[in-house]
């Protein structure tokens, strides 16, 4: 049987009470979350269409470099005869070894000679290779049924041939992503680009890694095939109309547009059983008592399968105004506050920690100087809301002042997979993003 995905939405207010005739806060948890259903005239899923780009440049050398064939091998072996695998390497040059392979016996065997003779040399042209892993997966897609493909780059350095802006590649892969191309990237070691790997995988509506060891590379880059195979849907949109005067600020990094009383929020790919958590702050003006407030949502999202556009029905969650003193504070659920309060932090950690990596320093430092009223508000509640308030201006401080090395990279790939709710691939414990601080 094959399995139809169907998107849901749940919402989980602190309180769902708002006190008549004041202005208040309320703070507002909301998950999208796939769930399958079966079809019974189809069978079997769709074929993974996959493009592995490796860096090959001098400091790849050695057990870098080594790793990441192992992994590739390790990839070949799990595809299956429907599956098509393509390789590219890149140093100053691209090269593209070989296109959509198919995983039978006799690609499996030109899969593994090709990685064997893979050698380190030269510098970084990672735009070029990413671009070309691309272009392997577009041809694929132009000439067959399959609607979508995914690129894995792999990388330790920083691009300094080709396209290295930031900006343009974060574009690049967003319209490719429009096309069906996602894009997941793997940093590795100490001197890896996060601005470059993250604008790819951002754009490309995938997912950014660290790796540090030869394991890691190892358990990230199979761990990877796996969140490809769960990808329920992709080009998720979720659309809530807002009550007149309620002013919404979404907490979580995500690309936000409003029109009128319609906000639309952009959630890329949504994975089965994986819930994608928004966190988002209502200011909410003086109303009478007895008013109802609606929040009305929808998803909009593309079939992974069929690539046909799908939409939910849309759901209320609902606000209600009392007299002011049936409205406690000690009433908010403390449960819901916490989840915001780390979302938040963990998304003000990833912010800070890019600007950090551009080098505007007082811009990083300003992200938490203009939001720390409202987080104090927000976790007054909680009874760890001195030691929340502490670890924010520890963070302030450390993306105050000049950042480089392997904690840095290490706590901007971890609050990121937090903030996303997203699984860190290294079998190893990574602890927690603040754990660098």
């Amino acid at each position: 049987m094959k399995k139809e995905k169907t998107l849901k939405i749940g919402t989980n207010w602190d309180n769902v009470l708002v006190p008549a005739l004041r202005r208040c806060q309320r703070s507002l948890l909301i998950e999208v979350n796939a769930q399958s259903g079966t079809h019974e005239e189809l069978d079997g899923s769709s074929p993974i269409n996959l493009a592995l780009v490796i860096d090959r440049s001098g400091s790849m050398h050695g057990r870098r470099l080594e790793a990441a064939k192992t992994a590739a091998l390790g990839i070949s072996k799990r595809l299956g005869v429907l599956d098509r695998l393509s390789l590219v390497s890149f140093d100053h040059e691209v090269t593209r070894h070989f296109a959509n392979l198919a995983m039978n016996p006799e690609g499996l065997e030109q899969a593994q000679t090709t990685l064997m003779d893979l050698h380190p040399r030269g510098s970084t042209n990672l735009g070029g290779g990413w671009f070309e892993g691309a272009a392997c997966i577009a041809e694929r897609i132009d000439r067959s049924d399959l609607n979508e493909g995914h690129v894995l780059l792999l990388s330790d350095g920083m691009a300094n041939k080709g396209v290295t802006n930031p900006d343009l590649l974060r574009n690049h892969a967003e319209e490719l992503a429009l096309r069906g191309i996602q894009t997941s990237t793997i940093g590795i070691g100490e001197n890896y680009s996060p601005l470059q790997l993250d604008a790819l995988a951002q754009g490309g509506q995938g997912r950014l890694h660290d790796a540090e060891t030869s394991n890691d590379i190892i358990d990230v880059v199979l761990g990877e095939l796996g969140e490809i195979r769960k990808k329920a849907a992709q080009d998720v949109q979720l659309i809530v109309k807002i009550p007149e005067g309620v002013k919404l600020e979404i907490l979580t990094e995500v690309p936000v547009s409003q029109i009128g009383d319609l906000l639309q929020i952009s959630l890329g790919t949504v994975l089965e059983g994986r819930k994608r958590p928004i966190a988002v702050l209502a200011e909410i003006p003086s109303y009478a008592s007895g008013e109802i407030l609606p929040f009305e949502m929808s998803l909009t999202w593309r079939d992974v399968e069929s690539g046909k556009k799908c939409c939910s029905d849309p759901l209320q969650s609902k606000l209600r105004v009392v007299p002011s003193a049936e409205v406690f504070e000690e009433d908010r659920d403390i449960g819901v506050v916490g989840q915001i309060a780390d979302l938040w932090e963990a998304t003000l950690a990833y912010r800070a920690m890019l600007f950090n990596e551009r080098g505007n320093l007082e811009g990083a430092s300003n992200l938490y100087q203009e939001i720390l009223f409202k987080f104090s508000k927000l976790v007054s509640i909680l009874p760890d809301s001195n030691f929340r308030i502490q670890r924010l201006e520890r963070a302030q401080s450390k993306v105050a002042r000049h950042w480089s090395g392997r904690s840095k990279r290490e706590a901007l790939a971890i609050s990121k997979k937090q903030m996303l709710n997203e699984l860190d691939l290294r079998k190893r414990d990574m602890g927690k993003w603040h754990d660098r601080l």
